[in-house]
């Protein structure tokens, strides 16, 4: 299989008008809902659960992974995450009860579990697939937006996380961008401000 070429897929104006897009859908309220949250997760279970024998031949062109290993290590990996995200994300996102100060008694004090806002994920080339949608995952969970740099080094699997995400996803809520990280990852960081970034 010929390694296709990652051309950097951006422009500075072009990623300036994703992030204003990802932050006025974050601000529209959508993901607070467990329900978008949830869907969400779904999706992307069935979209990962169609093209899994494309994940594990794009894995094995870019670093010759027997099948069952593409599989233990990446999909079966990403299986569980979604799965435990959706076993316990009402429970995570429940009001927690705290003790209140002395000098406030009778009152009563809880923390509201909240969503960030706009993250960036920047994924590194040895786990490719699992360690750019595993924190996929938890910010989708949480009722966040996502920015994905996926890792050069891994031409095939790079393109297949692009192509999946944009048929699962609409780009307000999940954005891939391709190209050298040496110029990517300063042109998204330098000129936005990320709510919070997994590497």
């Amino acid at each position: 299989m010929r390694a296709p070429e990652l051309q950097a897929n951006y422009k500075a104006t072009e990623i300036a008008h994703l992030y204003k897009e990802q932050q006025d859908f974050f601000a529209m309220g959508k993901t607070l809902d467990l329900s978008f949250r949830k869907e969400a997760l779904r999706k992307l279970k069935t979209k990962v659960k169609e093209r899994e024998e494309d994940i594990i031949q794009a894995l094995a062109a870019d670093f010759g992974k027997p099948s069952f290993e593409s599989y233990a290590s990446e999909i079966g990996f990403l299986y569980e995450e979604i799965n435990f995200a959706l076993k316990h994300l009402r429970a995570w996102a429940k009001p927690k009860r705290k003790s209140s100060p002395l000098a406030t008694w009778p009152s009563r004090s809880y923390v509201y579990p909240q969503p960030k806002g706009v993250c960036l994920i920047i994924g590194p080339w040895n786990y490719p697939f699992q360690l750019v949608l595993a924190p996929l995952v938890a910010a989708l969970a949480a009722g966040n937006t996502c920015f994905i740099k996926p890792p050069e080094q891994t031409p095939h699997i790079s393109t297949l996380i692009e192509e999946l995400l944009l048929e699962t996803f609409d780009r307000e809520l999940v954005s891939v961008v391709q190209g050298p990280g040496h110029e990517v990852v300063p042109l998204l960081m330098e000129n936005h401000r990320f709510d919070h970034v997994f590497f």
